[in-house]
């Protein structure tokens, strides 16, 4: 039986989903020079798991201790390859950690930071300063700053209004904009990010979209991709104000149904779509080309199978391996990006983790 996307965001509450998606990047900051270690972490819907991830194999192998304390983590996000933060769904609240040389997480004193009513979904800017978290129980986005030592305090104005039932987060890379998506509402919310990190709506504030999940923006900043429950992926050219203009086709076709969240490799040649596909085994991966003009184009072969009911995808900072959330058996399908941006399942291809939401990135 079909089971509807949300019907899935009710049982979040449950530890039974996740919502939404994000990437570390490496680089510089605060004067620390980031070597060549990939590092992974997975919100299982109960804690945080922590993983390196093998240069040659791009395997995940989980860390000494491989967990990090968290309640009811669905979704996690790293900022500067520093600190993570886990939003813990049941509690309202944010775990925060020191991101260690050694990859692990350590908590931060306090702990956590409060966000609203069932948080979903959280966004960093790439500059470190500002996070947001999409609370789906009051239809609000709480704002942040990131202090020094990596702890999050509200800003001056603590939350904004966002459409009702919201799904996902997404900030541009030149930390610019912020577009949220609310399933249930068939909207895309869209604002501007002050200097201050305030969120303001844009001019045009909201776009219908027909059930629209867990969206990507290209690395370019100029183009985004919205995946909707039942017919593709929508596809819009993003312009220097932020207003969104469709591009032609205004959506591409995907394997299957149910498409839950896009990504994008860090090097902006390839996307990559889950299609919860009623719920079964081998659910598809749809995988695509990304154009000079923005639009998508099906590879071939057009999709390759992951577990059951793929939702977030995870694509490490080198654009080398991708890792699908599947999200029903609770399991890390692996895979490999080839030179024709088609997946390959690595050795071992699927790995059980007992709860899968969705994977942030760091690079020590």
């Amino acid at each position: 039986m079909l089971e509807t996307r949300r019907y899935r965001r009710l049982l979040a509450g449950l530890g039974i989903v996740g919502i939404g998606l994000v990437a570390g990047c490496g680089g510089r900051s605060g004067g620390v020079v980031f070597g060549n270690a990939e590092y992974a972490y997975l919100a299982t819907g109960t804690n945080v798991i922590q993983f390196s991830i093998s240069s040659t194999t791009g395997q995940l192998t989980e860390l000494i201790p491989n967990t990090a304390a968290s309640t009811n983590a669905v979704a996690i996000a790293t900022t500067g390859n520093r600190y993570a933060f886990a939003v813990n769904r049941g509690q309202g609240t944010v775990s925060q950690y020191e991101i260690q040389g050694d990859g692990t997480l350590k908590a931060m004193t306090p702990a956590t930071a409060s966000a609203g009513s069932n948080p979903d979904a959280i966004a960093v800017t790439s500059d470190s300063k500002f996070a947001y978290v999409l609370n789906s129980g009051d239809n609000t986005i709480s704002e942040y700053a990131v202090a020094a030592n990596g702890t999050l305090s509200s800003l001056t104005s603590p939350t904004i209004p966002v459409a009702a039932d919201g799904t996902s987060l997404v900030i541009t890379p030149n930390n610019r904009y912020l577009y949220a998506t609310s399933y249930g509402s068939n909207t895309l919310s869209a604002y501007a990010i002050g200097q201050d990190g305030q969120l303001a709506p844009l001019t045009v504030p909201t776009y219908t979209v027909a059930n629209p999940s867990g969206p990507a923006v290209s690395p370019n900043g100029n183009f985004l991709y919205v995946p909707l429950s039942t017919v593709g992926v929508a596809q819009f050219a993003i312009a220097a104000d932020g207003s969104l203009t469709p591009l032609t086709p205004a959506t591409v076709n995907t394997p299957a149904a149910g498409n839950d969240v896009f990504a994008v490799t860090p090097n902006g040649l390839y996307g990559y779509v889950g299609c919860f596909n009623g719920g079964v085994p081998d659910s598809p991966v749809g995988q695509f080309s990304v154009g000079v003009d923005g639009t998508l184009t099906a590879l071939s072969p057009d999709s390759v199978a992951a577990g059951n009911a793929p939702y977030g995808i995870g694509i490490d900072p080198n654009s080398k391996y991708v890792y699908v959330m599947n999200e029903n058996d609770g399991s890390v399908s692996e895979f490999s990006i080839g030179a024709d941006g088609t997946l390959t399942g690595l050795t071992t291809s699927t790995i059980n983790t007992n709860g899968a939401y969705q994977m942030a990135f760091a690079k020590r």
